[in-house]
């Protein structure tokens, strides 16, 4: 039997930082510009397990938290959008 209602489904930040800061605050977090986290949605133990190796901590959060932070990490420049703009001037950056 598949379980692949979304009702069930657990939600999850990674990174210990950022957990530390979650505690404090969520509205802190959210403020926090220059953090490494994730977040995630989980109903299928082996997915989170191997997330879960690749961050030094994780914890269980509820679902309106997870909606927040998955905005505001989609609303986050990337790291290689913000290396492009302090890169030096390039001709090339006309015809983008």
């Amino acid at each position: 039997m598949e379980k692949n209602n979304k009702e069930e489904l657990t939600y999850v930040l990674f990174g210990a930082e950022a957990i530390q800061i979650y505690k404090i605050s969520l509205d802190m977090l959210l403020s926090s510009v220059h953090l490494n986290y994730k977040v995630g949605a989980y109903n299928d133990v082996k997915t989170f397990v191997k997330e879960s190796e690749k961050w030094d901590d994780f914890i269980e959060i509820n679902k309106n938290d997870y909606i927040k932070l998955k905005k505001k990490g989609l609303e986050k420049p990337s790291i290689e959008h913000s290396k492009k703009n302090n890169s030096k001037p390039s001709i090339f950056n006309l015809f983008k």
